[in-house]
């Protein structure tokens, strides 16, 4: 397909080679001791996933903002590999 500016987000999200799912074999948590710990138990991941959202979406209208990580801020830097004309309606 050739991306024009004609073309809607949603045909380029089709056509786009995107993950549309998290995979969570493993994850990382820091224990009370600020010791970094892997979990690769599936239970215990499924506990930790909504511990760590329940937490989140305790206060949906919370207004701070919190710093991030430098490679969180990358990942949330433009892409260039999705055009402009992707956004365009």
């Amino acid at each position: 397909m050739e991306i024009n500016e004609n073309t809607s987000i949603e045909e380029w999200l089709l056509t786009a080679n995107i993950k549309k799912q998290i995979i969570t074999d493993k994850i990382l948590i820091q224990n009370e001791n600020n010791k970094t710990k892997i979990i690769r138990n599936p239970t215990k991941i499924k506990n930790e996933i909504k511990k760590h959202m329940e937490k989140w979406m305790a206060n949906p209208n919370n207004d701070e903002e919190e710093e991030i990580s430098e490679e969180w801020k990358k990942e949330y830097e433009p892409k260039n590999e999705i055009p402009d004309e992707a956004f365009k309606n």
